[in-house]
């Protein structure tokens, strides 16, 4: 094959497909994806402004009562639950008769917005003592993952075993001290976060550039590729997905299950983000290739 290749001065973008058609004598076809055709049409002229970033003392002060509320502790209150309480549950629910769930001794944060285990559980425990028991039915949403469930009614039994509430410390000096490697005092503090949240608004700004500048160029870029680098790309990720459930003690059957496609549908729906990640390959490498940029081992290697 690769003798044919050189004599007809092609040159392969990737391997082969192989099939074969005789055993005697041996007699097989090749399809040879040839390396794609990639025209990047005017990308010089392509101009983009990255967005402005600004810090306001807003957005300061969220971040310093994000580390006001994980500094302070818990603490046990004698009054009924309120949203936004530390509780110990004992939780059991039945569904047609099936215990579908039995957690002793959990922690659980009631919120009007928490949908665990199904929404509208946290209302049922605001106004509960510690020590009272609860119990109360709700509707398992259609939607839910438990498929068998869904639709169905769900009788729960809560037992408040303690109830805690956050004690938030002081914005004082000693506070500041005690946020991570210590600062002297809030002004310190405060310029600390003003100087991370910009430089993080400039990464987020740079990115979003790039990836703008990337959608530009593709829409500009006409290629021309076999069909199969495609296939082959779809085939990788499919393979990608399929170690990621197995590290999650997963399998693929379970997954097809659980968002209720079969495996022809749900490759159907991965193809044009395959088709998508074939493509900025071919557009960033003709792209190295225009600008002459090239990357040396070394560099790699210090990037990883």
């Amino acid at each position: 094959l690769d003798q044919v290749l050189k004599e007809q001065e092609l040159q392969a973008f990737a391997e082969p497909e192989l099939e074969l058609l005789e055993v005697e004598p041996v007699s097989f076809k090749a399809v040879v994806p040839l390396e794609p055709v990639v025209d990047l049409g005017n990308f010089r002229d392509i101009r983009l402004d990255k967005d402005p970033v600004e810090i306001t003392e807003t957005g300061v002060d969220e971040v310093i009562e994000q580390l006001r509320f994980e500094a302070g502790p818990w603490e046990p209150v004698e009054r009924a639950v309120q949203f936004g309480d530390l509780l110990s549950l004992n939780v059991t629910g039945t569904v047609a008769g099936e215990q579908a769930i039995n957690d002793q001794g959990i922690d659980f944060i009631p919120q009007l917005d928490n949908q665990v285990p199904i929404p509208g559980f946290s209302v049922y425990l605001e106004g509960a003592e510690e020590g009272q028991e609860k119990e109360f039915t709700l509707t398992v949403p259609e939607n839910h993952p438990q498929t068998t469930y869904a639709g169905k009614e769900c009788n729960f039994h809560v037992e408040v075993l303690s109830i805690k509430e956050k004690q938030l410390p002081d914005l004082d000096s000693e506070f500041a001290k005690g946020i991570r490697d210590g600062y002297e005092s809030m002004e310190a503090l405060r310029s600390d976060v003003q100087e991370r949240l910009t430089k993080d608004a400039e990464a987020a700004s740079l990115r979003r550039l790039e990836e703008n500048s990337l959608e530009e160029l593709l829409k500009l870029a006409n290629i021309q590729a076999s069909s199969l680098i495609y296939q082959r790309e779809l085939n990788q990720m499919h393979q990608e997905h399929e170690r990621r459930l197995q590290s999650q003690q997963v399998d693929m059957d379970t997954y097809l299950t659980y968002i209720g496609n079969t495996q022809e549908e749900w490759l159907e729906q991965l193809r044009p983000q395959a088709e998508q990640r074939q493509n900025t390959f071919l557009v960033m490498r003709k792209l190295a290739e225009e600008e002459g940029i090239d990357v040396d081992a070394e560099e790699i290697q210090t990037e990883i």
